[in-house]
């Protein structure tokens, strides 16, 4: 198994520290891991994604949507996938 940090995910865990020890601590284990893909085709799909729900009445958050996309395009077989009861529809357009 492979493990990858999404930027989004890497500030929001940050940003939910209670103190500069364990901000400082936590920043260190982050800056270990391998980076997932972040750049522009990352936005975009982010925005397709985001617009096919959208038309679909889910409205979700950016972040999220940034992160599911570059689960995706890192070649995430299970991150990809937005589904937790048989009527929470699929995003995959």
């Amino acid at each position: 198994m492979r493990v990858y940090l999404s930027p989004v995910v890497a500030a929001e865990l940050l940003r939910g520290t209670r103190s500069k020890k364990e901000f400082q601590a936590l920043k260190q284990g982050l800056l270990a891991l391998p980076e997932a893909p972040s750049g522009t085709a990352v936005w975009v799909r982010a925005g397709e994604i985001g617009q096919a729900l959208k038309e679909k009445g889910i409205p979700l958050p950016l972040s999220d949507l940034a992160t599911a996309a570059s689960a995706e395009l890192g070649g995430s077989r299970s991150g990809t996938r937005i589904a937790t009861s048989k009527t929470s529809p699929r995003w995959r357009t």
